[in-house]
């Protein structure tokens, strides 16, 4: 699993754990900071009101709460995968080239088939006047393919998106299987703001997400409901490329 992956190349890089100096859980994202560093994760809102955290995790070792993105519990989850991407920037600088912006920006979608895994309202509207065929993967909604569908949906494409959140409910590594043929494969979001060497082994081809720069702004702004398009200066959209590697 790529979850699993990310710890293990964690454990083999990191000299020593940090410990969590503040976590919050937000309507949207939930973050962990861990001094300098940051990371969020999406709060799935279909269960956000029954989340119940029965310990806190303030003071104790980030490796050891990054282990509770294997757990069967998708909001234990989600604060794993936060810890999980808070590690990753102390690791990523001058490991990676990382690239500014947005990938999107960069890429040809005109008359193309393009699947994409989540729904992206202003993607939708970006694309739909430029693609041969948009097809959207989502678990409830009019117009959408069901995760089910997903294999026959993906299997033409020639542009496929998968939303980092595809790592709360689980799926990432089929829909990137399902869509090993196409010329871009991205996963999206800052959900996925981790190591990317486990995406691109698995057929992505490039991985974005966000580095958040002011930990304590993005987390004011998360625990009251912002999104990610509301941390403004405290975040930068950035992106790895596989063929940079």
């Amino acid at each position: 699993m790529i979850l699993e992956d990310c710890i293990k190349l964690l454990k083999e890089h990191m000299q020593e754990s940090p410990t969590i100096q503040r976590y919050c859980i937000g309507e949207r994202y939930s973050g962990v900071k861990l001094g300098r560093e940051a990371g969020i994760a999406y709060t799935p809102s279909d269960v956000i009101s029954s989340f119940h955290l029965d310990f806190d995790i303030t003071g104790s070792h980030a490796m050891h709460t990054a282990g509770l993105a294997l757990s069967d519990d998708i909001l234990k989850r989600t604060i794993g995968i936060a810890a999980i991407n808070a590690l990753s920037w102390t690791i990523i600088p001058g490991r990676y080239r990382l690239r500014q912006g947005n990938p999107l920006d960069q890429i040809g979608m005109k008359n193309r088939v393009i699947a994409m895994v989540g729904y992206f309202p202003p993607l939708v509207d970006r694309f739909s006047p430029l693609a041969k065929e948009l097809r959207i993967i989502e678990r409830e909604g009019i117009g959408v393919h069901q995760s089910t569908d997903a294999k026959d949906v993906m299997a033409d494409a020639e542009i496929v998106i998968i939303t980092g959140s595809a790592l709360i409910y689980g799926g990432m590594e089929k829909y990137l299987e399902y869509g090993k043929n196409a010329d871009e494969v991205i996963v999206l979001g800052p959900t996925a703001s981790m190591l990317p060497d486990p995406f691109f082994k698995r057929g992505a081809t490039i991985v974005a997400g966000i580095r958040i720069v002011d930990a304590d702004a993005a987390l004011d702004i998360i625990s009251y409901s912002g999104g990610a398009r509301d941390l403004g200066d405290s975040a930068r959209k950035i992106y790895f490329v596989k063929a940079d590697g």
